[in-house]
């Protein structure tokens, strides 16, 4: 629960589920273990007067209960049936064995307990310390069933009703499984909330914004460009807006190389170097990634092509927002 990079479709679930599920407790307090719930920068919001939060993590920060660093899958220290609810938002991606970990969670959930675990379903790539998995819908039941815990609701990119907030949309298309542990005492699934339909992100979409504003307003945003820095400029992103941009930008503005970690060749007759192999460092750098391929994945590239020395870089997306509210204010 990495919360300083945890998306906010992710915040969305867990405000509901929490919102949906917190009246089965009627008014007792419950206890509640957070499985990889250390917090860099600030914790999603809970009932805290209700809830008795624990943190069990593989990181000795001053927020965790359980520090399980030398033996991750085994949790001696927590007797048996001891939790009401067990969560687990945005880390069984790092989880290099998870089977190990549901089960675990199985032998501490009291009866008739909750199971919550929210991560991506498509590929991830931010290593805490390392990134395993993206699960999909089979992989969420096949979880609950080698835990042994009863299913309430396993869904990708699943959303309360069809008109939810944009903000439960995300590139990782969030898989959310909802389980419980089997008491004495039947539970009526049936009753239970649900989030009964799905609104995959639109991965497209962001891409149409480009090409809407690339093709149509070439000129506002050469304009923007300038606005900044009158030289040449590098493209970081050999990608497909990459592409589009050494397209669009190459014969009304110098560019000098297209910069990529990765690729290596020729953008549309520019040449790929790495950030590394630049030595003029005060040209300005446009990002080419977008919101898209998410907002943390963008902070590192800025971050590192400042310690490369580079001073002077910005995000297309920026440019692209400018040049659309200029558009809608002279209409």
């Amino acid at each position: 629960n990495r919360c300083d990079n945890m998306h906010k479709s992710c915040l969305m679930r867990i405000e509901w589920w929490f919102e949906n599920y917190i009246s089965y407790f009627d008014e007792k307090i419950v206890k509640m273990l957070d499985v990889g719930g250390t917090c860099i920068n600030m914790p999603y919001s809970y009932d805290s007067k209700r809830i008795k939060r624990d943190v069990l993590d593989i990181a000795d920060n001053p927020d965790v209960t359980f520090c399980v660093k030398d033996n991750p899958y085994v949790w001696d220290m927590i007797p048996d049936e001891s939790y009401d609810i067990v969560v687990s938002f945005n880390s069984f991606q790092h989880i290099e064995f998870f089977w190990l970990t549901v089960k675990e969670i199985y032998r501490i959930l009291k009866p008739n307990g909750f199971f919550v675990m929210i991560c991506p379903s498509n590929r991830y790539d931010g290593k805490y310390p390392y990134a395993c998995w993206g699960i999909n819908q089979d992989g969420l039941e096949a979880i609950a069933k080698w835990g042994g815990l009863k299913i309430i609701d396993a869904t990708i990119a699943g959303i309360p009703h069809p008109d939810a907030d944009k903000l439960w949309d995300d590139p990782l298309d969030d898989a959310m499984l909802i389980a419980y542990k089997e008491g004495k005492e039947k539970q009526n699934i049936i009753s239970f909330p649900r989030l009964n339909y799905k609104r995959n992100f639109d991965k497209f979409a962001n891409m149409k914004r480009w090409i809407k504003v690339v093709g149509i307003y070439k000129k506002e945003l050469i304009s923007e460009i300038q606005k900044i820095y009158s030289g040449s400029v590098n493209i970081f992103g050999a990608g497909e807006n990459g592409e589009l941009l050494v397209e669009a930008l190459s014969k009304e503005i110098g560019i000098d190389y297209v910069i990529d970690n990765y690729k290596e060749g020729i953008v549309k007759g520019i040449s790929i170097k790495k950030p590394s192999e630049i030595l003029k460092k005060d040209d300005l750098v446009l990002i080419s990634l977008s919101g898209v391929q998410y907002k943390k994945t963008i902070d590192d590239i800025c971050n590192g092509l400042c310690k490369e020395g580079f001073c002077r870089i910005i995000t297309v997306d920026e440019l692209i927002d400018k040049v659309l509210w200029r558009v809608n204010e002279t209409k």
